[in-house]
C-alpha cells in the first residue's frame, strides 16, 4: 500500500477498534533481527535477534489467545527492498506464511491479526 496513505489507514483502523503496531525496518537487517523487531512490536520479545522457529512459536501463542484484533504495519518497506531485495522478500514471505498457517488452523480460537506493507511504490524501481 502507498506510504502516503499511512496516517489515514492508521486512523481508520483505530476507529474500527483494531490495535495498530508498527515495525520499522530500514537498511540491511538480518532475518533474525527482523523476526525480533516484529516480536518486540507485539511485546513478545526483548532481544535483538530471534530465530524463525521462536518467531513462529511466539506468534502461534499470541494468536491463540483471546484479544483485540491487531494490524501490524510495515512502513517504508520500499527502503528495505532497495537495500536488500532478497532478504526483504524472504522476511515478508516468512511473516505471511506464519500468519496464514495460524489463521488456517480451525482448531484454535484465533485473534485476528492482519499485516500491511507500505511503500512509496511510485518512486520505487529495482533493476527494471
Amino acid at each position: 500500500m502507498d506510504v502516503s496513505r499511512l496516517d489515514g489507514v492508521r486512523a481508520s483502523l483505530e476507529a474500527s477498534r483494531f490495535e495498530v503496531v508498527e515495525v520499522l525496518v530500514d537498511g540491511e537487517v538480518s532475518e533474525r533481527a527482523f523476526a525480533a523487531k516484529v516480536l518486540s512490536a507485539l511485546g513478545l520479545w526483548d532481544r535483538p535477534e530471534a530465530p524463525w522457529a521462536l518467531f513462529s512459536d511466539r506468534l502461534w501463542d499470541f494468536c491463540s489467545d483471546d484479544g483485540e484484533p491487531l494490524v501490524v504495519l510495515f512502513p517504508n518497506f520500499d527502503r528495505w527492498l532497495s537495500s536488500d531485495l532478497s532478504r526483504a522478500f524472504k522476511c515478508m514471505y516468512g511473516v505471511v506464511s506464519v500468519f496464514d498457517s495460524i489463521a488456517s488452523d480451525v482448531e484454535i480460537p484465533s485473534r485476528r491479526v492482519e499485516y500491511v506493507f507500505f511503500a512509496d511504490w511510485k518512486n520505487y524501481s529495482h533493476g527494471v
